[in-house]
């Protein structure tokens, strides 16, 4: 079955490089995947992961075959509006006080946070709920999406090196303090993303920056727990825990597909009436308007995915989550997805667009662990993009979405 899903993927997403002549949101999200797959198929036993069950393979297989096909039918629908060309890396005006505003907020987001520390502890519950709700959660939204505009400030002389350098080291330090890897994993990839989109990088210096954007999400993953855990046991053997980490982390790589194939062996049945939980933040909107309490994301579900050991996994990857809640339909519901997204990225030279696709792609490209648009933060943050690009287009066409859709 291995085979099949391998011959699968590289045969769709190869068909739909020649008709779009650029990676698409599909190939990308399932690209991270695939790889996980593979390490699992060659390491999984080694490591004591349990054997995946055939269907996963079924199942990505559909997933990604299907992608490419709503893809390619959506270029040849649509083709009067595609367009090949790259991107005027000086077409994004990005003042240089956006850089000085953006340091302003950064450092009122250290200060509030610093006084929650002392009052509640920097790891506690409490701490977490200041970070992610109210005035600081809105503004670390914000902040998750400015780094690709910092980059375009620096890039077009409006600011220096050194301010460069100082937005991202206090951006990153605010997002830090949530304490949550993806906080700090999905504007890294956002920035890779936008980094390559307006500029054109050779296959040498593409490996050379993927490989360091790798090395960067690595050392993010073992710098969290590595806090959290010096934190609260400020006595721990270094080397004791670096191994702990280190084994966290395989678990962490292996536990989307892993309770993916978990949940299949169980013959759980489809969790259909919680369909809503995929687009969960426009339910808890309108259950804040109607006064009804906030439904959570989090699945019960939970499976030991490895021999050794005993903590359990639930998370499915974004494939896994959408099987559970719809079965089938999760197909229908992936085609909608992949459907929007190849409308945002029709037209390359369009920016503004362009540049909310790749927000909501660096969120996709986290498939093989979990759905994350059921994150309040998947849908705030692309209009914080979108408004941004539109502020920032600096000319008229652009203001008007470059007329790419009139």
């Amino acid at each position: 079955m291995f085979f099949i899903y391998t011959l699968a993927f590289i045969l769709s997403t190869s068909i739909t490089y020649r008709f779009w002549k650029r990676l698409t949101y599909n190939t990308l999200i399932n690209i991270p995947i695939f790889i996980i797959i593979s390490l699992y198929q060659l390491f999984g036993s080694t490591f004591k992961f349990k054997e995946l069950n055939g269907d996963v393979y079924l199942y990505l297989s559909i997933f990604v075959i299907f992608g490419s096909l709503i893809e390619i039918l959506t270029v040849f629908g649509l083709k009067n509006v595609y367009n090949n060309y790259s991107p005027q890396r000086s077409a994004p005006v990005v003042p240089g006080i956006f850089s000085f505003l953006v340091i302003i907020l950064s450092s009122t987001i250290l200060f509030l946070a610093s006084l929650y520390s002392k009052q509640y502890g920097i790891i506690s519950e409490e701490f977490e709920a200041k970070m992610a709700s109210g005035f600081v959660g809105h503004a670390l939204v914000f902040l998750m999406i400015t780094p690709p505009f910092i980059y375009l400030s620096y890039a077009n002389k409006r600011i220096n090196k050194w301010t460069f350098m100082i937005c991202l080291i206090l951006i990153f330090s605010c997002l830090f303090l949530k304490q949550v890897k993806s906080w700090i994993m999905i504007p890294t990839v956002f920035l890779f993303l936008t980094y390559l989109y307006y500029n054109n990088v050779n296959k040498k210096k593409f490996i050379f920056y993927a490989s360091f954007a790798s090395f960067l999400l690595l050392t993010f993953f073992f710098l969290v727990y590595f806090f959290k855990t010096t934190i609260v046991n400020p006595d721990a053997n270094s080397l004791e825990l670096l191994g702990q980490i280190y084994q966290h982390f395989l678990f962490y790589l292996f536990s989307g597909v892993g309770a993916f194939s978990e949940y299949l062996n169980s013959n759980v049945s489809s969790d259909s009436s919680h369909w809503y939980v995929l687009i969960l933040p426009l339910v808890n909107i309108i259950n804040f308007i109607t006064g009804y309490p906030m439904e959570s994301a989090i699945n019960p579900l939970n499976f030991v995915i490895n021999y050794e050991i005993t903590n359990g996994s639930n998370v499915f990857t974004m494939f896994g989550t959408l099987w559970i809640y719809l079965n089938y339909f999760s197909f229908f519901f992936y085609g909608i997805i992949v459907f929007l997204q190849a409308v945002l990225y029709l037209n390359r030279s369009n920016y503004i667009l362009c540049n909310v696709f790749w927000l909501i792609t660096s969120f996709g490209m986290f498939s093989w662990f979990e759905y994350y648009y059921f994150h309040l933060a998947s849908y705030e943050a692309p209009i914080y993009v979108f408004i941004l690009s539109v502020i920032f287009s600096g000319s008229q066409s652009g203001k008007q979405l470059r007329n790419s859709y009139s």
